[in-house]
């Protein structure tokens, strides 16, 4: 008997120990009942595999290598339904909700095993002058080793979903049970993974060509390096103190658009920068404040006068500031056109949307940076907190100047109310002078109250 035979015996044996101490002192339940077949199985594979390494035969080996395979087929699917279940008290539920998965997780390996075994291996080499088998699966192998790791690795996740919540006495008595279910299937998990290694290889090539092709996730991972590695280079505590000292007292859109456009100019040394507010029907462009414009300018100004209408969708579909050089939309030679030549230096070059409550607030509009830079991602970055704060504040002010208009109104409604009723209480004191008139007009007391 050589090592490999004996170690399977041993390990066969142990695990039937384990399933009749477990008979014998668990409670009788479902989770129980679960428990007990997936060890049997596992004893199974571990009898299989002895039997596999004794045999000297290579038609009894694929024999018994066969059986096992089949054994195994069924053993993630067992151990998943145990780790949904075990230390849950609505384990039925999470079986109901988990029931396809299972049904899949234990016919899709079976199927591939039993219906397509012809196509499972596709060579075996025996050498004749080794003891070394070298075994090369066909495509339905391929799939069923495939299937095994994700089986795995959900079993994995569930027990440790179940181990992260448990709690106190509970955790201390199942940690074991956790660590000796999530260690076998961690081997198996790894063994199997060594079958589809090269073609995980392949698919790891594949996605981190795309990850570094991406421009998306290219931006995404420059923000991140920029966010948490690199040294800032503002000094945001400074910044995000004047802002909210600037804007704690100030109540008027105007005053509160000039500066921030103040601010955003001196912070990034950019010479142009604009605030249009966006009506509530989302149809117009009025004029907040600007470091380079005047309110006399903006009505020279036939796009932003006229509404830009196509910036505003434009940029009602946007979260981050947008670049406008080299893009060839309408809406972006339109505004190139906007301004007269004495005022070149103040073209946009970036456009930054206001968004607060889901609604586009305004667009910030910046012009190129001293020396012509291009934004870096911190002060993109910089530019958006600023711009989403702007955004509150301005949302802010104009509730606060609708609930203003609605107290107004409501104020003018009581005094309507007043008014009306002291004109029907006159109304109706005339209506008695006149009626009595005729008969007491030369009476000297009515005519005293008459005059009252």
């Amino acid at each position: 008997m050589d090592f490999n035979t004996g170690l399977s015996i041993v390990a066969a044996s142990i695990t039937i120990i384990v399933i009749a101490v477990s008979i014998y002192r668990g409670p009788r339940s479902f989770v129980q009942g679960i428990f007990v077949t997936g060890m049997t199985l596992l004893a199974l594979e571990a009898a299989l595999t002895g039997f596999a390494y004794h045999t000297e035969a290579l038609s009894e080996f694929l024999f018994w290598q066969r059986q096992l395979y089949i054994i195994s087929s069924v053993v993630p699917a067992v151990w998943l339904m145990f780790a949904i279940s075990f230390s849950r008290t609505n384990y039925l539920e999470q079986i109901s909700r988990w029931k396809w998965v299972l049904m899949l997780a234990a016919a899709a390996p079976l199927s591939l095993i039993l219906l397509f075994n012809q196509d499972f291996i596709s060579l075996v080499l025996a050498p004749h002058d080794s003891q070394t088998l070298f075994i090369r699966i066909g495509w339905s192998g391929y799939l069923w080793y495939v299937l095994s790791v994700i089986i795995s690795i959900a079993v994995l996740m569930n027990l440790e979903r179940t181990f992260r919540h448990s709690t106190g006495h509970i955790r201390w008595q199942t940690k074991f049970m956790f660590l000796g279910i999530g260690g076998i299937f961690a081997i198996r998990l790894f063994t199997d993974s060594q079958v589809v290694l090269v073609f995980l290889i392949f698919i790891t090539v594949i996605v981190l060509a795309a990850f570094l092709l991406s421009d998306r996730l290219r931006t995404k991972r420059k923000r991140f390096i920029s966010r948490h590695f690199k040294r800032p280079q503002y000094d945001y505590q400074k910044i995000w103190g004047d802002f909210t000292q600037r804007t704690a007292s100030v109540t008027k859109t105007d005053e509160l658009c000039g500066i921030i456009v103040k601010m955003v100019s001196d912070t990034l040394q950019i010479l142009s920068v604009s605030i249009w507010l966006v009506d509530e029907k989302q149809e117009q462009l009025s004029f907040g404040g600007s470091t380079v414009f005047t309110a006399a300018q903006f009505e020279e100004m036939d796009y932003f006068r006229q509404g830009g209408l196509k910036l505003i969708r434009a940029m009602s579909s946007q979260n981050t500031p947008v670049d406008l050089k080299g893009r060839e939309d309408d809406w972006v030679s339109d505004l190139a056109h906007t301004y007269p030549l004495e005022t070149k230096e103040s073209q946009i070059r970036y456009c930054v949307p206001l968004n607060a409550a889901g609604q586009l607030i305004g667009i910030m509009t910046l012009s190129e940076k001293v020396f012509y830079e291009s934004l870096t991602f911190e002060e993109s970055e910089l530019i958006k907190t600023i711009s989403d704060q702007a955004a509150a504040s301005l949302l802010s002010l104009r509730l606060s100047e609708r609930l203003r208009q609605t107290k107004e109104l409501e104020a003018f409604q009581t005094m309507s109310a007043f008014f009306m009723h002291d004109l029907k209480n006159l109304a109706s004191k005339l209506s008695l002078v006149t009626q009595n008139l005729p008969q007491y007009m030369d009476n000297p007391d009515f005519q005293a109250d008459a005059l009252k």
